[in-house]
């Protein structure tokens, strides 16, 4: 009898596949079988070496949106928020997907072996289309904007969470945190800092907090509301 070849199951395939499980048991946005839906954005990452090593954001064209996120802990908890995108974000990320022809293609970058930052799933969905490329990496100048707008969002989120952690467990490192997304803003790594305002807002007026800290949260307060 011929040998057998053996199955190769690669971790990407692993890796897409406990995302698509997670996916199915977080809160998002109405369904793509709504008619009544608005036009939906999905974003994606699987990565199992980073935190969160998996992430879910989605946005429709009125503003609302759904993020998702999975830490890389095994006993870390899922964590879900939602909130209202600032106009000029939403309006930025529809324009991108119409330039990218609504994720309607492969944007994989194949030309040679680039590094492994994750596999990323991109989605678009109205009443007529529905459309998703995924990757690791891309040249497509639209598909790589919308890649660190989306990536910018979840970093804010992630340091809301923090935020509000510290705040309960560990007050001295709340002054550490808020200087790194001070830094991370500067280099346009935040973005959507209005859904965390309510957290800036209670660092900012609470006086039981450092002085330095207060600071810190009225000058990320300011950025959130330019």
């Amino acid at each position: 009898m011929p040998a057998r070849t053996p199955i190769v199951v690669s971790a990407v395939f692993f890796a897409v596949l406990g995302g698509l499980i997670y996916a199915q048991e977080t809160p998002g946005l109405q369904p793509a079988n709504n008619p009544n839906a608005a036009p939906k954005i999905t974003f994606t990452l699987n990565w199992p070496s980073a935190n969160p090593q998996f992430f879910k954001l989605e946005v429709d064209s009125t503003g609302r949106a759904a993020y998702s996120s999975q830490g890389s802990k095994a006993n870390s908890e899922p964590y879900s928020e939602k909130f209202t995108m600032g106009a000029a974000g939403r309006q930025r990320i529809f324009a991108l997907a119409r330039q990218a022809g609504y994720f309607n293609g492969n944007f994989d970058f194949s030309k040679h072996k680039v590094a492994q930052t994750g596999v990323k799933t991109l989605a678009y969905e109205d009443a007529t289309r529905h459309y998703q490329t995924t990757y690791n990496w891309s040249q497509n100048p639209a598909i790589s904007e919308l890649n660190s707008i989306f990536m910018a969002i979840s970093n804010t989120l992630e340091s809301g969470r923090r935020l509000s952690y510290l705040m309960r467990f560990d007050k001295l490192g709340l002054e550490k945190e808020l200087k790194g997304m001070e830094q991370a803003a500067a280099a346009g790594e935040l973005r959507e800092l209005a859904a965390i305002a309510p957290t800036l807002e209670q660092l900012a007026s609470d006086a039981s907090y450092m002085h330095i800290v207060q600071e810190r949260a009225r000058h990320l307060l300011k950025l959130a509301n330019p």
